[in-house]
């Protein structure tokens, strides 16, 4: 009997330290790799072997976490499932995002191959051809027009009529690839927007008698998490890549997340600050959002990573 008990005492110490020591390891350890994989990814360092390892290292690191979560509270866990379902969409997401960002180097690699800066220029394996195109551009003075175009594409790795518009209307200079978005990042997002509806929910809606402040946060936090996929998605890919770039606009709200903005204030900001701007920059786009009096271009060149003014 003695035993017994004193086996089960060290089986519940042994399971705590599981708990306060190897879970947070698991999981400080995946947060770091998955900055260093973040940093790769700004320097467009993709195809680096290293970043292949950081991925699998931080899906093994976050697998780890996993693992120790699903000895502790069991496989029909509701907060398991959720977080084996979120880790999938976001490992899933970063390993096609580091693919996608592979393709898009060569494209440009190979978009530059050969490009002095001027369409005069070009080259083609038909020079009869070539000539009578160039002919033709030169004859309706498009030139400049054509150039503009092609050093779009070569920053942009995409050229659209929209993004021609945006493009005159700043006056020139080059603005930042629009021609990807990231699936985890998309993924994250729409988790952490469902997420702060039950959050909401739970703390403003649940264990009280709300007042009608909470139940219009609580819808609105409801509409929120149902728009945003269904805009994104609906947008074309220019328009993502650009209302993508206003995600980082919840950083913000990090201090909440951490237990350092308590209360109501927190959970407004959110909802009727924060989550609505994203979602108007992405409804907007790039075309419509430099046409706001001012700020409009400057904005546009900040979301596309250049600086506000020209260059």
């Amino acid at each position: 009997m003695f035993q017994t008990t004193w086996e089960g005492l060290g089986w519940s110490m042994f399971t705590l330290e599981l708990q306060d020591q190897v879970r947070p390891a698991f999981l400080g350890a995946a947060v770091a790799v998955g900055a260093v994989i973040l940093l790769l990814f700004v320097l467009k360092k993709h195809g680096w072997k290293v970043c292949a390892i950081a991925v699998y290292l931080g899906a093994l690191c976050l697998s780890g976490f996993l693992a120790v979560d699903i000895c502790m509270r069991g496989f029909t866990d509701l907060a398991v499932l959720l977080e084996l379902f979120v880790s999938f969409l976001v490992v899933g997401g970063v390993e096609k995002d580091r693919l996608q960002g592979i393709q898009g180097l060569e494209q440009a690699r190979q978009l530059r191959n050969g490009y002095s800066g001027s369409v005069r220029d070009a080259q083609s394996s038909n020079p009869n051809d070539l000539g009578r195109i160039l002919g033709e551009i030169e004859q309706r003075g498009l030139q400049k027009e054509v150039d503009h175009a092609v050093d779009a594409l070569l920053t942009m790795n995409i050229v659209t009529k929209e993004l021609q518009v945006v493009i005159a209307r700043l006056g020139g200079g080059r603005l930042g690839n629009a021609s990807v978005w990231s699936t985890a990042l998309f993924s994250s997002s729409c988790c952490f927007f469902v997420f702060q509806c039950v959050q909401v929910y739970r703390y403003r809606i649940y264990d009280e008698e709300p007042p009608a402040s909470h139940w219009a946060l609580f819808g609105v936090a409801i509409f929120e998490a149902v728009a945003w996929p269904l805009v994104f998605l609906l947008l074309p890919v220019e328009r993502k890549a650009f209302g993508q770039r206003g995600l980082p606009l919840l950083l913000i709200l990090f201090p909440g997340l951490i237990g350092l903005w308590p209360g109501f204030s927190f959970d407004a900001t959110a909802h009727f600050g924060i989550i609505p701007v994203i979602l108007v920059i992405a409804i907007l786009g790039p075309a419509r959002a430099s046409r706001i009096p001012i700020l409009g271009p400057a904005l546009v060149r900040v979301m596309f990573g250049r600086m506000p003014c020209k260059r």
